[in-house]
């Protein structure tokens, strides 16, 4: 049975190593906090309120984020995750693995192609959303506890600028999941269907026999009263005679079909140029930033970053000892790690870098020669 309990153990449970940075509060400290939590809570979970949720605008969407300034800062972050805890445990939501998923359509293209390529994307994913649907599910469930959802109205009592789901919390991510399964369900069910996966709002089907775009509007339609997003739908039918190409999750896969007694297609995995773009930029703005602060380790820290398997001390991971956990990975080994052996995009990348170093120009001008070189001697390509 699992332990719905807003309590002292159960938020001690999703404690994280970055909390004393996060939280900006030592660990007794936060002990003290949790523990005034749990009698708060105790004595009458219908009179704890929210602070008020900041709003930053990022892309085009506005991102909401709890107050760090406000003295319940804690408080409502380890609700927000006791809240998350018990919707994911009670309804197994579990959002895709990226890493699983690309090796998966890796393995299919490998495959001699006889069948279409669905590559969709959700409009405006969170914000579209009914929101009223799925909480109305969860206050009619019986086996989610009332303090979870009497404090998951909360949440929402605070947040009325928009119908949908708010960026930026964890629950979102959650609730999205669970708003999704029907539509998850009819696709993977649907005559023909041979693989299905979507990624929050990215979608890739493979199907052995053609499917009509309006057809799959309708399921996510009638689902989830959501709609694609036209611009960024491709179709494609395989064919032995020809080269194909199509992005998802960041990769951009071509094949280049082999002869028809291999039955076998040879596929490149690059870099999606989108992402190469971001890449180029994130240079850009580490040299421009060496300009001010000529900080020369900071901006080999940053390169390391960009290019090879780095640690990162990360936030969201929960408290134990190292040698059990580890650190999360950076880099493009751990982001990128099925692309090809000869990968033009990376190649592209440190073409890229020696120019911007040794050519006449503002980004690179502050830099010493010797430090030119070894900026330059921290591969894109020979890290992967």
């Amino acid at each position: 049975m699992i332990n719905q309990s807003f309590d002292f153990k159960q938020f001690r449970n999703l404690q994280r190593r970055g909390d004393i940075f996060l939280l900006k509060c030592d660990s007794d400290n936060i002990k003290r906090k949790l523990t005034e939590l749990e009698i708060l809570l105790q004595n009458n979970v219908d009179n704890y309120e929210f602070s008020s949720f900041k709003t930053i605008k990022k892309n085009g969407k506005v991102i909401y984020l709890l107050d760090k300034c406000s003295n319940n800062f804690i408080w409502d972050e380890f609700i927000l995750r006791k809240i998350n805890h018990n919707i994911k445990r009670i309804y197994k939501v579990k959002q895709a693995d990226r890493n699983t998923i690309v090796n998966q359509i890796f393995n299919i293209l490998k495959e001699n192609p006889n069948y279409y390529i669905y590559r969709l994307d959700i409009s405006s994913f969170y914000e579209s959303m009914d929101r009223s649907r799925i909480l109305n599910k969860i206050l009619a469930s019986s086996i989610i506890s009332v303090e979870t959802k009497i404090l998951l109205q909360k949440v929402f009592n605070q947040i009325k600028e928009t119908s949908g789901l708010p960026r930026g919390l964890n629950i979102s991510a959650t609730l999205a999941e669970l708003y999704m399964k029907d539509f998850d369900r009819d696709i993977i069910t649907t005559d023909g269907v041979f693989y299905y996966a979507r990624f929050v709002d990215d979608i890739i089907i493979f199907s052995i026999r053609e499917l009509s775009f309006d057809f799959l509007n309708k399921i996510l339609k009638e689902r989830t009263l959501l709609k694609f997003n036209n611009k960024k739908t491709k179709i494609i039918k395989r064919d032995a005679n020809k080269q194909d190409s199509f992005e998802y999750l960041g990769y951009q896969y071509v094949t280049n079909h082999g002869s028809t007694k291999s039955k076998k297609s040879n596929i490149a995995i690059n870099i999606a140029p989108k992402k190469i773009n971001k890449i180029k930029t994130k240079i850009i703005y580490s040299l421009l930033d060496y300009k001010k602060n000529k900080n020369f380790k900071l901006l080999k820290n940053r390169f390391l970053f960009l290019t090879c398997t780095y640690p990162i001390k990360t936030l969201h991971q929960r408290i134990s000892q190292y040698k059990n956990s580890g650190y999360l990975q950076g880099g493009l080994f751990y982001n990128y790690h099925i692309l090809s052996d000869d990968n033009h995009s990376l190649k592209e990348l440190d073409k890229f870098v020696c120019n911007i170093l040794f050519s006449n120009n503002i980004y690179s001008q502050t830099l010493k020669l010797s430090q030119k070189k070894r900026i330059s001697e921290i591969f894109f390509y020979y890290c992967i």
